[in-house]
């Protein structure tokens, strides 16, 4: 987990400070805004938005007082399960939405508790049709009423590197924007922007920064 720059006991102080920020800003804007379902992309693959969906996912579990779900749905890419060491995953979310398994094959517990994954598996070339089917419907809303306020967490692709983002935007309910310092394109982040005009845009990271704070 370290070498995949995952919060856990030993980390770094003055790393977990900004992912403390940025879980208090997140929270007060969905709690003000009633909003459960937090999708988190960028406009390229590399800027950090794998990394920031499951540090904030698991800031947010350590918080207490609600469930939250961390789903990858980058079907095309799936890095969670990499990232957080589950290395024997026999099924993932693209299994569950094509009808091949169960959804409890695919829920997977981290060592936190009130944090629910359910990682990826495989490449899914099709990603942009399981996504707009009624099971990905239905699972987004059994997990919105699974329980009192819960927290879910979207991974996307990259918005420009394929449709999935746009599939999946009348499931959301805010959007967070990761982008790289020196790296992500100011024209890439206008059209990003511009083809998820119709998506509440919670705010934007600014990732692999010098300075390390999240960025509004």
């Amino acid at each position: 987990m370290s070498n995949s720059r995952i919060i856990h006991d030993e980390f770094d102080l003055d790393a977990v400070t900004p992912y403390k920020m940025l879980r208090t800003r997140v929270l007060q804007k969905m709690d003000k805004n009633d909003w459960r379902v937090l999708a988190v992309t960028s406009s390229h693959q590399n800027a950090g938005k794998t990394i920031t969906a499951i540090n904030l996912a698991m800031m947010i579990a350590r918080s207490g007082g609600r469930r939250v779900y961390l789903l990858d749905i980058d079907l095309r890419k799936p890095g969670i399960a990499k990232s957080l060491g589950i290395d024997d995953i026999s099924a993932g979310v693209g299994d569950y939405l094509s009808g091949e398994r169960k959804i409890k094959d695919v829920v997977w517990g981290v060592g936190e508790e009130d944090l629910f994954v359910l990682p990826g598996k495989g490449r899914f070339d099709h990603s942009s049709e399981l996504l707009v089917s009624e099971t990905m419907t239905d699972l987004v809303s059994a997990i919105r009423s699974d329980s009192s306020e819960p927290i879910v967490i979207i991974d996307l692709p990259p918005v420009l590197a394929a449709d999935d983002a746009l599939a999946i935007a009348p499931l959301i309910d805010a959007l967070l924007f990761v982008v790289a310092e020196g790296e992500t394109k100011r024209a890439d982040i206008s059209h990003s922007l511009e083809l998820l005009r119709d998506v509440e845009l919670l705010g934007v990271v600014l990732n692999k920064s010098r300075d390390a704070h999240p960025g509004y």
